[in-house]
């Protein structure tokens, strides 16, 4: 692993990604989330509600698929590194 510059990072604005909740860290609001094959770090606010941060607890616990919607900043190869999350929502479940 290398340390990559600013020069080689893309930040794209807005983007919604599908998961499910690995970790959580309550003091540092970050956590990641397995997307497909890959583990990406994620960092939530402070000020997120109550209800979509019991969605994550809620993805962690019982391994259900959730949606992050926020900014991310990708790698030169397209992979995202960090997700900014700005809401947090439920998979739709049909019945």
């Amino acid at each position: 692993m290398y340390l990559a510059s600013e020069d080689e990072m893309q930040i794209i604005p807005e983007i919604k990604y599908k998961g499910t909740v690995s970790k959580i860290d309550t003091k540092a609001c970050t956590g990641f989330i397995d997307l497909h094959s890959k583990r990406v770090s994620f960092e939530y606010p402070k000020e997120l509600p109550k209800d979509q941060f019991d969605i994550l607890v809620d993805s962690l616990r019982n391994k259900i698929q959730i949606y992050l919607t926020g900014s991310v900043e990708m790698d030169l190869e397209s992979n995202p590194r960090k997700i900014l999350v700005a809401k947090v929502d439920r998979d739709e479940v049909l019945f």
